[in-house]
């Protein structure tokens, strides 16, 4: 495919908002290498760089490590490579602008707040503060859950905020999964249910760390689904019954129930 233009190094940073010493970086992970140099070395990227370069700042921001980020980058050769790597461009801008929006929304409601009742609740306030400062990535954590979870997620994920954002993303998933075998009348004793179960329970053991705990506490959360979205609670609410039917029968057949779901069999 056709490509024009080159710059050096400090160019595509200035474009780009990154440092020079973050693309030196990435050349020597592999993730971006430049497509040229001057005749006294000096490195030389192309158009077809920066829109990679662009990919590799969409799947970072969507919470992904940069080694895998090095598995999923198109090699942008042919033009179903640009139209997929267009498409992931335009769900990562839409998705920044759905949080962005949500928290404009708790900003303005904060504010309002603040003005009626002359009192500023701090916690919530840094919780924003902190969802700016880390470019939103567990905003969905916020919303979901109480000041003792959101603690949690903190703690436990703290090294690695991207495996936070894929428990997120698998608990989407999984969601739909359900929600599809049940409006497809399929039986909760079914072995397709069984194995949503059973990694639906991978998800929740992922989360909780085995602490049991914070597994009732969790449970809670899904009753309340307080501070979710409409659309989230609504699909929750459609499949729980139909889950916990699924859970019940998978944990039938390994007959054991692990500690905190004794109320599985009520």
């Amino acid at each position: 495919m056709e490509q024009t233009g080159l710059m050096l190094v400090g160019e595509l940073a200035r474009k780009m908002g990154v440092s020079v010493r973050t693309l030196q970086y990435y050349d020597q992970m592999g993730l971006l290498s430049p497509s040229g140099s001057t005749e006294g070395g000096r490195r030389l990227y192309s158009d077809r760089d920066q829109v990679r370069l662009h990919q590799i700042l969409g799947l970072k921001h969507l919470g992904f490590s940069l080694s895998a980020i090095k598995d999923k980058l198109l090699s942008l050769e042919t033009t179903d490579d640009v139209l997929v790597a267009l498409t992931r461009q335009r769900e990562v801008l839409s998705q920044q602008i759905r949080e962005l929006s949500s928290v404009l929304e708790d900003l303005t409601k904060l504010e309002e707040e603040v003005r009626q009742m002359g009192k500023v609740d701090f916690t919530r306030y840094a919780y924003i503060l902190t969802l700016l400062q880390n470019h939103n990535k567990l905003y969905w954590a916020v919303k979901m859950f109480d000041s003792e979870l959101w603690e949690h997620i903190q703690q436990r994920f703290e090294e690695q905020p991207e495996k936070a954002v894929r428990l997120y993303e698998s608990y989407e998933q999984l969601s739909r999964e359900v929600l599809a075998l049940k409006d497809a009348g399929v039986e909760p004793s079914s072995p397709e249910a069984a194995d949503i179960a059973r990694r639906w329970w991978g998800m929740v053991e992922e989360f909780t760390g085995g602490n049991s705990e914070i597994l009732a506490k969790l449970l809670a959360a899904n009753e309340s689904k307080s501070g979710w979205s409409e659309e989230l609670k609504a699909r929750q609410a459609s499949i729980d019954d139909y889950l916990t039917e699924a859970m019940r029968g998978y944990f039938a057949q390994l007959a054991k129930l692990p500690e905190g779901l004794e109320g599985l069999n009520e």
